[in-house]
């Protein structure tokens, strides 16, 4: 999610729920609202898988351990997580405790968000989505159970309680298109993305639909907007990640790849672009890191000790990578090399 000043978010939340609420006003109806929407079916081209062979997977890249981040109280389950480089902080999703913390890139302060000094406690209305940070460093919490998203200014100050529309079952991750005014997001339940038009609200388009052919999606993880407009998604029930346009086009399908074949990822929860163009994947079930070259050929399987049920992962501008572990409650920091 992202935006510049104040008439930026305000389009930007008015395309992810065709309509802003403000906290104090509540949520209204909009009924009134005719939306020219396009379901795009599955594609008919086929999925670009590259090759698997065992050579592929060698040492040509490896990570080695940096730091763990942990806040002084600990975590429950980190979740998802967002890096603001400007501030130098990584949000971290402490989905259990129903809390965002804070923690700086060096891990040596870390602080839950809150309100005046009082802590946010998002356990009260149910299991948190993901966390995105804009580019003014104003931070958007989803709380997927109450199907709203919280937009906090960076201070902590609530701007808008965000209401997504019916037709979205779960909201569970959201990314903008910042090069064309666009915001994605996600329903994990209805397997389905949703495109809207920042400066309309209208809706453009869905992208998906239940199953597994070129295009269709089943259990899907976090969804990850490039510059060019197209985006990458985490198809976790199907075993890939797919590449595709704003259109839901295949560009590229990262698997299904055959049980325990090199490159193979058994429950991609979240896939990550660094600043080469390797694609990197948090297999979730896996228990490990994988890692692709820009044409999706697999060149590296990072089982790591550390790492048994990798959730989330994202860069930071040094390049370092930062991934969540659900199982061992840490985020853990690793250098590409």
């Amino acid at each position: 999610m992202g935006g510049t000043d104040t008439g930026r978010r305000a389009r930007v939340c008015r395309s992810l729920v065709l309509l802003a609420c403000s906290v104090a006003a509540g949520c209204g109806s909009d009924g009134d609202r005719t939306e020219q929407t396009t379901t795009r079916p599955a594609t008919t081209s086929p999925a670009t898988t590259s090759p698997a062979t065992a050579s592929t997977i060698t040492g040509i890249t490896a990570l080695d351990p940096v730091r763990v981040l942990t806040p002084h109280d600990g975590f429950s389950t980190p979740t998802f997580l967002s890096i603001d480089d400007d501030a130098g902080l990584v949000y971290v999703v402490d989905a259990d405790n129903g809390r965002i913390v804070a923690i700086t890139l060096d891990g040596t302060t870390s602080a839950p968000l809150d309100n005046g000094g009082v802590p946010f406690d998002f356990d009260v209305h149910g299991p948190l989505g993901s966390v995105d940070v804009a580019t003014d460093g104003s931070v958007y919490v989803a709380e997927s159970a109450q199907r709203r998203m919280i937009h906090l200014a960076v201070d902590g100050t609530v701007l808008d309680t965000i209401r997504v529309p019916q037709e979205l079952g779960r909201l569970l991750s959201a990314s903008e298109d910042r090069t064309n005014n666009r915001t994605f997001a996600v329903d994990d339940n209805g397997a389905t993305v949703f495109v809207f038009d920042n400066a309309t609200g209208d809706l453009i388009t869905t992208i998906g639909g239940k199953g597994s052919e070129p295009g269709q999606l089943y259990d899907t993880g976090s969804v990850e907007v490039l510059d060019d407009g197209t985006f990458w998604i985490a198809d976790a029930g199907n075993r890939r990640a797919q590449h595709l346009t704003a259109d839901g086009d295949v560009i590229l399908a990262i698997g299904p790849f055959e049980k325990n074949e090199p490159g193979d990822a058994t429950y991609p929860n979240d896939v990550a672009v660094d600043a080469d163009g390797r694609i990197w994947l948090a297999d979730f079930r896996g228990g490990g890191v994988l890692a692709y070259a820009p044409d999706g050929t697999p060149i590296g399987h990072f089982a790591i000790d550390e790492l048994r049920r990798p959730s989330s992962l994202a860069f930071d501008a040094d390049g370092l990578l930062y991934v969540t572990d659900w199982a061992t409650a840490q985020v853990h920091v690793f250098r590409v090399s």
